[in-house]
């Protein structure tokens, strides 16, 4: 099978019989992990139990959540955004003011350095019931394949599809509403962003506060210098896989996108694919005319980023739709010694780039026809 294409007829890139040499293992996991809000009921399993027939039922109905009450939670969370918007743009400036520009000082010439040194993480706010609360709503579940993690090495952790807001990533790696310690003993964790998102006053404390750092090669290599264990999360697709976030479909931004290969190499870092099944459903993706397109690319080209057009469910439509996340964490990729970069090849990083895109096709393919609940088409990768 071609690495740009993952069939949903046939599995070509898995060895035979793999998919289905633990089938009850895979179910079991699926069962439980949404078992609070799941409307598969022993009169829909196949054979009247949830056992290995339950997997047809989840590949072939739209699963849909009950009503949640969680809905506050992202009101509390949109409020606390906003007001930092606010702040920074009126309130700060203008009404407090002698502790506004001190602040600003601060950061340009004290702090600026702090998303590239693995941030400042706070466990409290890490461990919010308001994270657990925003989980619930969709529900996000979180499965790690395979035995723990070695905490004697590095991980980069490459997190797909982006998504429009990747709730699957923000929630499974920069917060501990889905026990990633639990899953993850002694892997120190850092989620990756947009360096732009730390120049905005007081929205970059939340970031920070949550562990949360810059995506540049220096932030990357910084934190994992700082001992065994520790590990960081790319959102590798980034502002242009993000605009093909059309519910139902998985059309990733990757073939040539080889710089985390290149750290890899360099830091000898073991990668790690990361799939997020259900992360592009949660908002619909509206069509732009020729003149938003125009500008969607021109705000990516200078600010690196862009925003879709897309809308949910509410009043505003920035509520998103109740659909089921599941991210599975594939088994690493082992690493390789660490490398000076002069004196990486180009036949290194493909090579290395091709295996990571082989492990991620597999890793999608075990997982489609279980928790891949609206999926109408092949995965894609571009």
């Amino acid at each position: 099978m071609s690495a740009s294409n993952a069939s949903d007829d046939t599995d070509a890139s898995i060895p035979p019989g793999h998919e289905s040499s633990h089938p009850s293992t895979d179910v079991r996991t699926v069962l439980s992990a949404f078992k609070e809000s799941s409307v598969l009921s022993r009169e829909n399993s196949a054979g009247g139990d949830a056992g290995v027939d339950a997997t047809v039922t989840y590949a072939s109905m739209r699963w849909k959540p009950r009503p949640s009450d969680a809905t506050w939670s992202f009101r509390v969370l949109y409020l606390v955004l906003f007001s930092s918007l606010l702040c920074s743009i009126v309130v700060g400036p203008f009404v407090l003011p002698l502790l506004f520009w001190p602040y600003v000082g601060w950061v340009l010439f004290i702090d600026r350095n702090t998303p590239e040194r693995s941030g400042r993480p706070i466990q409290w706010m890490k461990n919010l019931n308001l994270w657990k609360s925003i989980a619930s709503y969709f529900p996000v579940k979180l499965h790690r394949e395979g035995e723990e993690f070695d905490k004697a090495q590095k991980y980069i952790f490459c997190y797909h599809p982006h998504g429009v807001i990747s709730f699957g990533a923000f929630l499974s790696f920069a917060t501990n509403a889905l026990d990633f310690p639990a899953l993850f003993p002694g892997i120190n964790l850092r989620l990756l962003t947009l360096a732009f998102n730390f120049k905005l006053p007081f929205t970059r404390e939340l970031l920070l506060s949550l562990g949360i750092c810059s995506v540049s090669k220096t932030s990357i290599v910084n934190h994992l210098a700082t001992g065994p264990g520790a590990a960081v999360c790319i959102v590798t697709g980034g502002a242009a896989e993000s605009l093909q976030a059309k519910p139902g479909t998985y059309q990733l931004t990757l073939k040539h996108r080889k710089g985390f290969a290149k750290v890899a190499l360099q830091t000898g870092a073991c990668l790690v694919p990361v799939f997020g099944f259900g992360e592009n459903d949660v908002f619909d993706i509206s069509k732009a005319s020729s003149f938003v397109e125009s500008v969607q690319k021109t705000i990516k080209r200078y600010l690196s980023f862009t925003v879709p057009l897309f809308h949910g469910t509410g009043i505003t439509g920035l509520l998103p739709y109740q659909e089921p996340i599941f991210v599975v964490v594939g088994e690493p990729i082992k690493p390789r010694a660490p490398r000076d970069p002069k004196n990486i090849t180009q036949e290194e990083i493909d090579d290395l780039h091709a295996a990571y895109m082989r492990a991620l096709i597999d890793l999608y393919n075990r997982w489609k026809r279980s928790v891949s609940f609206n999926r109408v088409e092949s995965l894609r990768v571009e």
